[in-house]
């Protein structure tokens, strides 16, 4: 398979994603992050073209193949770089040739690239310890994300989508349920209702009613705050009446109650305040420690482990 093939895109799925920035998209994450979509034909019965061996009879050995590529690519003036990882009990090797590498060129030079690594950074940060932010930081990581989420190319670099925008910016091994089912669209009503943007509140909230299909109580429920913004921009003191006439009695009233303070929108929400395990809400689900472990058996692994690099010349 040659190597623009191998990163021809999968289906595309998002209607504003072009060809490009799919290619674009797989290349990138398949490189940085290991998760890039890999085109069907890899899995496939019917290969792209059948591989007839190298020019010149070869293929004695897998030793023998190693070499004869290595020879290639320092008669090309390239350098090899090749460190051995083996140091989890089965052979690995971490193989790098600068001058073949096109990600530098093609991503890594870019300003923005660096901008948008920046801005995301930022948003984890206020995330992980959000119980110490301030208005300032809530209606900047909301600005963080309404940005990413409503460009389906992430500063031409990548494609997104709400849910892996989410995923991004939380990134804390967790098993909280309802951390786990919160969209983007519905943290950013709550995120613009605690900053008091009423408009933009209800702009999401709006949103997450015409793409979500939760169950009929809880699609009421948001319904009816979807109606509490409406009258408190335009009608604040019929909303206790308005409400009455248009849902029982105990979703109007639940409503009301907890839309009363908008500083306490995220109340009932389990949110991380990373690392004060003691004043964690999220403390009961997370996982961090789990893998704080494990890459700490890793560590001790690595420590222990002695290799010579004159092995693998």
């Amino acid at each position: 398979m040659v190597m623009n093939e191998r990163f021809k895109p999968a289906d595309i799925l998002e209607d504003s994603f072009t060809i490009e920035e799919e290619v674009y998209g797989s290349y990138y994450q398949k490189f940085f992050n290991g998760i890039g979509k890999w085109p069907t034909c890899v899995i496939s019965d019917n290969p792209d073209y059948k591989f007839e061996g190298f020019d010149h009879p070869v293929s004695r050995s897998d030793e023998k193949d190693l070499r004869y590529l290595a020879d290639l690519l320092l008669d090309l003036g390239h350098d090899i770089f090749v460190r051995d990882v083996s140091f989890l009990d089965f052979p690995a090797y971490y193989v790098y040739i600068p001058s073949m590498s096109s990600m530098w060129k093609k991503y890594l030079d870019r300003g923005d690239f660096f901008e948008h690594r920046k801005k995301l950074f930022r948003a984890k940060q206020i995330f992980r310890n959000f119980k110490d932010a301030g208005l300032k930081e809530i209606r900047e990581l909301a600005g963080i994300i309404e940005e990413k989420i409503n460009k389906p190319m992430v500063n031409n670099l990548y494609p997104t989508n709400e849910e892996g925008m989410l995923d991004a910016i939380f990134n804390i091994p967790n098993t909280n349920p309802k951390l786990s089912m919160l969209t983007a669209d519905l943290f950013l009503f709550m995120l613009y209702y605690r900053s008091n943007d009423l408009k933009k509140a209800l702009e999401y909230i709006t949103r997450y009613l015409e793409k979500e299909k939760p169950e009929r109580k809880i699609y009421l429920y948001y319904y009816c705050i979807r109606d509490y913004l409406k009258l408190k921009i335009k009608r604040p003191d019929s909303i206790n009446s308005m409400l009455a006439r248009l849902y029982k009695e105990d979703i109007a009233g639940k409503v009301i109650k907890d839309m009363a303070k908008p500083e306490e929108i995220f109340s009932k929400m389990e949110l991380p305040n990373n690392f004060k395990c003691e004043d964690c809400k999220l403390s009961p689900h997370c996982q961090v420690s789990d893998y704080i472990h494990i890459i700490e058996r890793i560590r001790k692994k690595k420590n222990n482990w002695h290799w010579s690099q004159s092995d693998i010349i």
